[in-house]
């Protein structure tokens, strides 16, 4: 997206007032001619009230899927086109996913044959370790392994550079082979011609589509998903059919029921429906070029070998799995304050038909993100596959895998400790602050682009930088002057009234999304947010970090309009599985670890994300929002998002572990965008007729905004000196031309004292231009900041998510950002789990306790949200230290003997089993339930010593809570029968137990093997 500001040429004005006078004098002989004609009013919906805000639910402008290149605004209904009816692209009745790997299977496009339109059944879909695409005559499938220079089919990209990697997926016609069905059941042989193709189901991580031919009597379906090395078909109302190349060779096996296939050095193993075998077809049945093979209809499957591996061997050992198609799969998360880290589990369940020959387990690779951080013990196999994101890990014979990443924070805003009152740069800081003092939002850039959802989004952004760091250095003018602007602003978008088409948002069902208009400038759909739905975490990131803001000042405005900033959340990463608006984490695509900007996903080379850094800024929006209003699941949601975008922008933009293919075309360590089949060096944008292509652009767009959630980029302060001294030797220049403040306040999380060397002399007499959405005042505070407080410490954690550790020369300062009301008292430890810093942060201030032991805290102390209470410790993680600093200030708690503070004990589950509701076609019904069944779960748990476990506990699957019910004594165990009722099992995935603690017993989520599943 563009960063400028955009400003209308002359020429354009002249023919708009051309058209304008012709116009009125064509209505006045008009209005001569013919006959008076009163036209009927507009009716209007009333606006759907939410607590103070309101959205609306009329046509206000451009809505998805409303461009010429799509098929259709209404996926779920069917449509003509080209004097055809065309059913339904949708047929599951639930929010659509968008800006996913298989959004183009949603968003499809209109193509012209035989010179009438049509719906296009062909798109790539890389789903990894398989690239796909739908063709007439089946599911294309193709292993693509071999790296080439990246290309720019159509110069779709408008600023490309011609650099970077790809594993290009096959053309329609190319793959090395289909899998599909045959033309009928009376003519087994040839292959079926689909005419088509829908979506009927998708989990958080894979995608079922059916392709139909134009009688509707043969039909395949097919399940593809991420790190899904099987891929499962069935074949309905004719033969089972696998075409390929003529240049491929084959060998049947297991009484030819096994059909293994090598084509261009890559091998695939199909397994025919149980109890049938694989028939080799007639050559003059088969397209010219090709060889194919039949079995009778029915479920099969299809698997990609792994590089290294004996196909044979393969064949045999996944041949359990074939027959188990993979028919769920479930995210869930938690934040372990304790230890500041967040879990999340990668759930899958199957659904089993050939009996002792399936399994309730199956195969997953990985992407090297998800490695890193694996905390499961399942082994991993030797051999591998190639990804455009590095090398996959596969694990057999499993029912997903776990990780655990650590969480090192993020804060309203890093602590100025030398632009205080008193300190030495103080004066210059207030200097700065005077020029932004009137005009927090930069009124003139939002004005020049139309008050659009992007740039009014980086003015209350800016806005934000602004109250922050005034409130810290005690400039309440400046402070409530920002607060007011984001107020006003915020308050006006957050209203609908009937008729209004301006600083508005509307509801559109058909995708279950929320638009802002103004798009762009003069109304227009300026970076495709409305027809394509391109960009909505970028857009209202900037809404929801303002809203944050203010909220901590103003917890009134945040009660009476914390819905609206709550519905831009859910729009763009819902927390809710079942959320009946808006897709379960709508731009998160959950196993690649990262968003993607694109909606449709309809381009050659599969999604792209250019802005890493803007994504990132929603997840530490939510973050600070959930913190400061109470609201545990966004929190949570965002800590998930922020931990997992953090590790895959670092790795898969700023090649922080070599992910990069070590000898290929591309020589850069960075790269601007990131594809679905690999990496550029190109922009959407930087193509300005004044300033031509600059290279930072280039490297500055997975840096801004500055905010104090962009310290993750200084995880790897090695990473960040080497990218700016990539960013110097591409410039050809030392210094920046543009962005000065972008690229100086990213070089500051490795160099702070240089970075605001390089500052105070190319601002000399304050003329370097200031990115539209930053201040020189906040830039100016934020290289203060990091040159005395360091980098950021990625060895130490904290039981905050508002907390972070910096270290200058081996020597640590702990900053603890309390958002809340109450004083809190936060504790900091190293990877082993000691305690090194315990730090006590007065409500709602900065507080920085200093390598010296001393301790700072910053701001007026009147802000504060509703906060959310830090958990209790367990027991201590080990002696307390001083980390390699001085020892910590700390107030030892009085002494007490009494039972309220003895240390509290573990309970453990002892035995758990499903009483009723018993899935009967389970491998074990007594630790399965059925899906959308009454259930009663008996679970006992004990702790040590005859310790009582009072309480009651809650059966969770997921987020969602299924049951819940008292403990009650019964010889040496407590336990408690749960009821599950019909309405609240809707869930598939693992059911855990959580027990809320009490005097005696701390709080514990325990895992179990009982499983809810369809």
């Amino acid at each position: 997206m563009s960063h400028f500001a955009t400003t209308a040429h002359p020429s354009r004005l002249h023919s708009a007032t051309s058209r304008k006078v012709l116009g009125i004098g064509l209505a006045l002989m008009l209005a001569a001619a013919l006959p008076l004609i009163t036209e009927a009013p507009v009716a209007f919906a009333d606006p759907v009230q939410v607590g103070s805000g309101s959205y609306t639910t009329d046509k206000v402008g451009t809505e998805p899927g409303e461009a010429g290149k799509f098929c259709t605004t209404t996926p779920r209904e069917s449509f003509s086109l080209g004097g055809n009816t065309i059913p339904a692209l949708v047929t599951k009745n639930a929010p659509i996913p968008t800006n996913d790997w298989w959004s183009s299977l949603v968003f499809r496009k209109r193509v012209q044959s035989g010179g009438q339109s049509n719906c296009s059944i062909s798109s790539r879909l890389f789903a990894n370790p398989g690239v796909f695409g739908w063709h007439e005559r089946g599911l294309g499938i193709t292993y693509s392994n071999t790296v080439s220079a990246a290309e720019n089919p159509g110069h779709a990209i408008p600023n490309y550079s011609g650099q970077g990697y790809e594993y290009r997926g096959p053309s329609a016609d190319g793959h090395d082979l289909y899998a599909g069905s045959s033309f009928s059941s009376g003519n087994p042989s040839p292959a079926m011609i689909g005419t088509e193709l829908q979506v009927t189901d998708w989990t958080d991580w894979t995608v079922e589509s059916r392709l139909v031919n134009a009688s509707g009597n043969a039909e395949v379906r097919a399940i593809i998903g991420r790190g899904m090395p099987i891929t499962w078909l069935e074949s309905q109302g004719a033969a089972a059919r696998i075409q390929t190349s003529d240049s491929a060779t084959h060998a049947l096996h297991d009484g030819n029921s096994t059909l293994i296939i090598t084509i261009n050095g890559r091998s695939y193993v199909a397994w025919a429906p149980h109890g049938t075998t694989w028939q080799t077809v007639a050559p003059a049945q088969v397209d010219a070029g090709a060889k194919a093979f039949r079995a009778n209809s029915g479920r099969y499957a299809v698997a990609i070998v792994p590089d290294g591996a004996n196909a044979a061997e393969i064949a045999a050992q996944w041949k359990q799995f074939a027959y188990s198609p993979v028919t769920s799969t479930t995210l869930d998360y938690t934040y372990n304050q304790t230890a500041g880290t967040l879990e999340a589990n990668y759930n899958i369940g199957v659904t089993r038909y050939a009996g002792s020959g399936s399994t309730t387990s199956t195969v997953m690779a990985l992407f090297p993100h998800q490695e890193q951080y694996r905390s499961d013990n399942s082994v991993a196999r030797s051999q591998t596959y190639v990804s455009p994101r590095g090398q996959m890990t596969i694990l057999d014979n499993v029912s997903g895998f776990s990780t655990a990443t650590p969480f090192h924070g993020v804060m309203t805003e890093i602590p100025g400790l030398t632009t205080t009152p008193g300190e030495e740069h103080h004066d210059q800081l207030i200097d700065y602050l005077d020029e932004v003092r009137n005009d927090p939002l930069n009124q003139s850039m939002v004005e020049d682009n139309g008050d659009a959802t992007y740039w009014t989004g980086k003015a209350v952004g800016r806005a934000a930088r602004i109250a922050e760091l005034a409130d810290q250095v005690g400039d309440i003018d400046a402070r409530d002057k920002a607060l007011a602007a984001i107020r006003s602003t915020l308050s006006d978008w957050f209203t609908a009234t009937p008729g209004k088409t301006q600083k508005v948002f509307a509801y559109s069902e058909n995708f279950g999304t929320l638009l802002g208009y103004p798009a762009g400038p003069g109304g227009g759909d300026q970076y495709g947010t409305l027809a394509s739905m391109n960009d909505h975490h970028f857009h209202y990131a900037y809404y929801i970090t303002a809203a944050a803001t203010l909220a901590r000042f103003d917890q009134q405005w945040a009660q009476n309009y914390g819905g609206m900033v709550e519905m831009l959340i859910r729009d763009t990463a819902s927390p809710d599985h079942d959320d009946p608006m808006f897709p379960f984490l709508r731009t998160f695509d959950i196993y690649a670890g990262h968003s993607w900007a694109s909606g449709d996903g309809g381009d050659s080379h599969g999604n792209n994300q250019e802005a890493s850094s803007e994504a990132m800024n929603l997840a530490q929006a939510m973050i600070q929002w959930g913190e400061i209003t109470g609201n545990t699941s966004i929190r949570d949601t965002g800590i998930y998002l922020y931990t997992t975008e953090a590790t895959s922008a670092l790795r898969y933009w700023f090649n922080a572990e070599g992910d990069f293919p070590a000898s290929g075309p591309y020589a850069k360590n960075y790269a601007s965008m990131v594809w679905a089949n690999g990496a550029h060096y190109s922009l959407w944008f930087g193509e300005n007729p004044i300033t031509g292509n600059e290279h930072e652009f280039f490297y500055g767009i997975n840096m801004l905004p500055v905010t104090g959630g962009s310290l993750y980029l200084g995880y790897y302060p090695d990473v960040v000196q080497r990218t700016y001294d990539e960013f110097t030797q591409t410039n050809g220049q030392p210094e920046p031309k543009y962005w000065h403040d972008i690229l100086y306040s990213y070089l500051a999380l490795a160099d702070g004292e240089q970075a605001l060397a390089k500052f105070q002399a190319t601002n000399a007499n304050n003329t370097y231009a200031v990115e539209s959405g930053e201040s020189r005042a906040h830039t100016f505070h934020w290289l203060t900041s990091l040159a005395a407080l360091g980098q950021v410490d990625t060895k130490v954690t904290a039981n905050y998510p508002m907390a972070t550790t910096f270290n200058k020369g081996g020597q640590r300062s702990y900053v603890v950002t309390n958002v809340s009301n109450k004083d809190i008292e936060v504790t900091f430890r190293d990877k082993s789990g000691n305690v090194v810093a315990t730090v006590n942060a007065p409500k709602g201030q900065v507080t920085t306790q200093k390598p010296d032991g001393s301790v700072v805290s910053l701001g007026d102390g009147s802000s504060g949200g509703t906060g959310i209470a830090i958990p209790s410790d367990p027991d201590d993680g080990g002696n307390p230290g001083n980390g390699g600093t001085k020892p910590p200030v700390t107030t030892p708690p009085p002494t007490d003997n009494s039972k309220t503070n003895a240390k509290k004990r573990k309970a453990k589950v002892v035995n758990i089993k499903v009483t009723k509701g018993r899935h009967k076609d389970a491998k074990r019904p007594a630790r399965t339930i059925k899906v959308r069944t009454a259930a009663r779960v008996r679970v006992a748990l004990r702790a040590p010593k005859k310790t009582a476990v009072r309480g009651k506990v809650r059966l969770r699957v997921g987020k969602r809570v299924i049951g819940k019910a008292k403990l009650r004594k019964k010889g040496k165990n407590w336990v408690a029968v749960v009821r599950v009722k019909k309405s609240a099992n809707k869930t598939r995935g693992k059911v855990r137990v959580v027990y809320p603690g009490s005097k005696l017993v701390r709080k514990q989520t325990f895992k179990t093997k009982v499983r809810v599943a369809r």
